[in-house]
C-alpha cells in the first residue's frame, strides 16, 4: 500500500483566467507507506499551495501543522485521488484504516 503526494505551486492561468488545473510540473513528490499508527510527511515546503494525494488502498489522512490521521483524519478509498489547498508549513498525516 502506498500514498503518492505531489506538490504544486498554483493553478494554470490562460488569458488572465485561472483554470481549475494544477500548474505542472510538480514541485516535488513523496511516496509514503502507512501503518496502523499515524505518521507524518515532510513539511510541504516553500512555494507549495496544493497537494495531489493518491492512494492505492483505503487509508486515513489529515493535513495541518501537526496532524494526526487516527484522531482527526478522514478516509480515502482505494484508488482515490484528491487535490487539497494547503499552507507550505503543513504536513500530511496518514495511517491504515
Amino acid at each position: 500500500m502506498t500514498i503518492h503526494v505531489h506538490k504544486f505551486g498554483g493553478l494554470n492561468v490562460t488569458g488572465g483566467v485561472r483554470l481549475p488545473t494544477l500548474q505542472a510540473p510538480s514541485l516535488g513528490r513523496e511516496v509514503l507507506t502507512p501503518t496502523a499508527s499515524s505518521q507524518q510527511s515532510a513539511v510541504f515546503g516553500d512555494g507549495v499551495n496544493f497537494v495531489r494525494v493518491h492512494t492505492d488502498a483505503a487509508c486515513l489522512v489529515a493535513i495541518g501543522a501537526d496532524p494526526d490521521a487516527v484522531t482527526e483524519g478522514w478516509r480515502m478509498a482505494a484508488n482515490q485521488t484528491e487535490v487539497f489547498g494547503v499552507a507550505n508549513t503543513h504536513k500530511l498525516a496518514y495511517a491504515t484504516v
